[in-house]
């Protein structure tokens, strides 16, 4: 869990977000900080399908943007990690 905590805090900090509202093209970046976080963490197990789709953690990613926009670091690291 600590990996992924630190992980999405360099996701924050690469995307300049900190609080509120941000436009577009930051929430563009934020997601797929979380994205490749998601596919590294491959929850499921389809990483090595090479005909796998890029958005299969899509629900991952915004479900987890949102806990890190609305409750922090430590719940979106949980949502990443069910």
């Amino acid at each position: 869990m600590a990996t992924i905590v630190g992980k999405l805090i360099t996701a924050l900090a690469v995307s300049e977000v900190h609080t509120g509202r941000m436009d577009g093209g930051r929430l563009d970046k934020l997601r797929a900080e979380v994205r490749d976080i998601a596919w590294e963490l491959d929850p499921a197990g389809i990483g090595g399908e090479a005909d796998w789709p890029r958005d299969e953690y899509d629900a991952y990613v915004d479900g987890a943007v949102s806990s890190l926009m609305t409750r922090g670091v430590e719940a979106a690291a949980a949502r990443l990690a069910e």
